[in-house]
């Protein structure tokens, strides 16, 4: 990692970029007393996999957009006087599987300062474990399984009580589902069965374990299931505050299925205007909400979780294991 930790440890403040494929995210926090304290969070929908998924290619406009919001990410690192090359920076699914990727890095560097590091499927949900396992999401007497949706990848873990025993990195993301089968608005029941086959073959792997380990918790990450907590936060007429402010929620399986069957019969616009809609995941939410259906499908009477804390969480505890 081109990471000036001397910096970082000197000013306090650790600085984390995920550049998913949908949404670039920043995070700028420290160690205090065992816990992180946040100074700042921010999240662009830079949608870096747009047009290109098919092509395996990051398009022109997409590299653009990157580079503007990474610039943007630049003010905010001058406030904590941290710079570019002061920022661990993760370039998830849209990055791994480019065949342009090379030349965009080489690009986002020369022009932004940022160094793009490109961990594994593998590594990724080991990261992504850690941060879940730190936000005190996954219950220590129960099985889990554990799903970060991303826009390009998925990640699955399946842990009995906080030990791993499974994990695996699937190239089925919201923006790719999206891209594959959504295309009437409001989507299809003929989009809806073709999807559901896809997921039936696509994540054979995974329906495997589940029903060998048989998790009853079903354990989601940020993205999708923040969304689905303010969502549910404004259906009870409970104030909106900011959902990161708590790194873990439960989810009540019937305030799930109502929600389903809201969102899955909407349209975009109509999306757009529901209280507790994160306006930059209402485009991938429908096909996020089968997904997480399809998995509840496959475990007897589960528990939904949600944490907040996922890739750069891990990123920025494993900083500290690494270096103190």
């Amino acid at each position: 990692m081109k990471m000036s930790h001397l910096e970082s440890k000197k000013s306090g403040w650790i600085a984390i970029a995920d550049l998913g494929t949908n949404t670039f995210q920043l995070l700028i926090a420290k160690l205090e007393n065992g816990k992180m304290r946040t100074g700042l969070r921010k999240k662009v929908g830079v949608k870096i996999g747009k047009g290109g998924m098919g092509k395996m290619e990051i398009q022109p406009d997409a590299v653009q957009r990157a580079i503007d919001t990474l610039k943007e990410f630049s003010e905010d690192l001058e406030k904590f006087d941290l710079r570019p090359a002061d920022c661990i920076v993760l370039g998830t699914s849209a990055f791994r599987n480019a065949n342009n990727r090379t030349e965009v890095i080489e690009m986002i560097e020369q022009q932004t300062g940022f160094h793009v590091d490109i961990p594994t499927g593998d590594e990724e949900a080991a990261l992504i474990f850690s941060g879940v396992l730190a936000s005190g999401a996954i219950l220590s007497d129960r099985t889990s399984l554990v799903v970060d949706i991303g826009g390009g990848s998925v990640e699955f873990i399946i842990c009995k009580g906080q030990a791993q025993v499974w994990r695996q990195s699937f190239e089925i993301g919201g923006l790719r589902l999206l891209e594959k089968f959504h295309h009437n608005d409001p989507i299809s029941k003929l989009e809806m069965e073709t999807l559901h086959a896809f997921l039936e073959s696509e994540l054979s792997a995974l329906w495997k374990v589940v029903n060998d380990c048989k998790p009853d918790v079903l354990v989601g990450c940020s993205g999708s299931f923040d969304t689905l907590i303010e969502m549910t936060m404004a259906a009870k007429g409970q104030p909106i505050h900011d959902v990161e402010s708590n790194p873990f929620y439960s989810l009540d399986l019937a305030d799930f299925e109502e929600l389903k069957l809201k969102i899955v019969c909407s349209t975009l616009e109509e999306r757009l205007q529901m209280k507790g809609m994160i306006p930059l995941r209402a485009e991938m939410m429908v096909v996020a909400i089968l997904l997480i259906d399809c998995l509840l499908n496959k475990m007897e009477n589960p528990q939904i979780r949600t944490s907040t804390f996922a890739l750069k969480e891990g990123r920025f505890f494993q900083f500290y294991e690494s270096t103190f």
